[in-house]
């Protein structure tokens, strides 16, 4: 038997109509909108990311300054470059 975290904590349970649906979007991703502009992404060198993970000792700092996902963060720290 899996344990279950009390829902009754995380907020109001909303049928998936009303959490997204054609434009609706749910809170959190029109949250996202609010604070990610709608603009083209630039695009960083992935030497530049692999150095600020190496200084900083950590993937956060570039997944929050670069706006890219914690995984490719990773893959970039493992020794990922683009061909």
């Amino acid at each position: 038997m899996t344990a279950r975290h009390n829902l009754s904590l995380c907020g109001p349970r909303l049928p998936l109509s009303e959490v997204a649906s054609a434009d609706r979007l749910a809170h959190t991703a029109r949250r996202y909108r609010e604070l990610v502009p709608d603009r083209r992404r630039t695009v960083y060198p992935a030497e530049l990311i692999a150095k600020r993970i190496e200084r900083d000792a950590s993937v956060w700092g570039v997944v929050v300054d670069y706006g890219i996902s914690y995984s490719h963060a990773c893959r970039i720290r493992a020794g990922w470059r683009p061909r």
